[in-house]
């Protein structure tokens, strides 16, 4: 059986190399990012694109070499023109608002690439 694509985005490098947090909703999603970071992740073939390499990068210097080592290996997505322009699209078309740039550029990538 062929191994499903996962993208991986900054959110699950940003809470596996994060301090335990003290608020109930993000440790659970710390713990659940974990678990599977740990148990589950060898059953997928992952891939993250420059954004998220870029956006990993950003902020206090050791927090961001813990998120960069744990992106090591996984190979990246370009973000194309095609990419950009279905960006711009979701945005135009309403599909998330004005603000979410960001979150666009990552779901046209992973949808221009084929990630399951």
């Amino acid at each position: 059986m062929d191994k499903s694509s996962v993208y991986i985005d900054t959110s699950v490098v940003s809470y596996l190399a994060a301090h335990p947090s003290r608020n109930l909703v993000t440790a659970a999603c710390q713990q659940i990012t974990d678990e599977w970071w740990q148990g589950r992740r060898h059953l997928y073939i992952l891939v993250t694109s420059e954004l998220v390499i870029a956006e990993a990068s950003a902020g206090e210097p050791s927090m961001a070499a813990r998120r960069l080592e744990l992106l090591r290996g996984i190979p990246e997505l370009v973000i194309s023109d095609n990419v950009k322009r279905l960006a711009a699209a979701f945005i135009a078309q309403g599909a998330l608002p004005d603000k979410a740039q960001a979150d666009a550029l990552h779901i046209a990538v992973a949808a221009v690439h084929n990630i399951d």
